[in-house]
């Protein structure tokens, strides 16, 4: 027997070797997809990116049956929101209503604003065929009617990049607390 050299006969890794080698690879390249894939980002990218996730309010379907399966031509967007809201003054829940219509092209981002510019509500992305039927505003304007802004950001389905805005008046009315 030769010292320090492997016999002809003798294979140069034995099956057992070969297995732990290849288990051992096979868990570093997990470790590596997962790090870049979770960590990074990088081989599955979402073109919404952390900003314009799928608002979690919203529901499937329409509120308002009228004129929500009417087509809507590439460009133009078909706006559904109640636009004489009601609330009490003692809620922050607010019965906007915002439709995104599935005949429309665009994902949208409503924010509502009061009459100073101060931001009331801003919703995540609201996809072609999602209602959100309340929206709870940061603060109940004090009883009385107020005017407010709805300002409509439109975005490609596809990319993810901004496509246009459009922006809507509204007259919310908060009533006084009614005592029981």
């Amino acid at each position: 027997m030769a010292s320090g050299k492997y016999l002809k006969n003798e294979p140069f890794l034995r099956p057992k070797t070969i297995g732990v080698l290849a288990a051992v690879v096979l868990v570093a390249a997990m470790v590596v997809t997962g790090c870049l894939t979770g960590w990074f980002g990088l081989l599955s990218r979402d073109p919404w990116g952390p900003d314009l996730q799928p608002d979690p309010q919203a529901v499937d379907g329409m509120l308002d049956a009228e004129g929500s399966a009417a087509p809507v031509q590439e460009g133009n967007y078909r706006i559904v929101i109640n636009q004489i809201p009601t609330m009490t003054a003692d809620s922050l829940q607010c019965p906007l209503r915002i439709q995104n219509v599935e005949a429309n092209h665009y994902a949208v981002r409503v924010t509502i604003r009061d009459d100073q510019g101060e931001t009331l509500y801003r919703s995540a992305r609201i996809d072609p065929g999602r209602s959100l039927p309340e929206a709870a505003l940061a603060r109940t304007p004090a009883p009385g009617y107020h005017n407010l802004t709805a300002e409509y950001e439109l975005f490609d389905p596809v990319s993810a990049s901004a496509a246009g805005a459009v922006s809507v008046s509204l007259h919310l009315r908060v009533m006084e607390t009614e005592e029981s």
